[in-house]
């Protein structure tokens, strides 16, 4: 009698195939190019992280790492 698992697992197997491909064919890209602030931009940046605004709240606002928020504070 054949087993009706084996059926059932041939279109998640599927789905997962196309997430596989879909994913690597984002990570083989690398990284985006760097975001390019404009100075208006940074001038804000330096505003906000200076009233106390979080570093990493102001980073994920402009899409840039943290690191460079910290960069542009110091």
């Amino acid at each position: 009698m054949p087993s009706t698992r084996t059926s059932c697992k041939e279109p998640d197997q599927k789905i997962l195939l196309n997430l596989i491909e879909a994913l690597v064919s984002k990570v083989a890209k690398g990284p985006s190019e760097p975001r390019q602030l404009t100075p208006q931009q940074l001038r804000e940046i330096r505003d906000r992280v200076r009233i106390g605004e979080d570093k990493h709240a102001v980073a994920h606002y402009y899409g840039v790492d943290v690191a460079v928020i910290r960069q542009l504070a110091s």
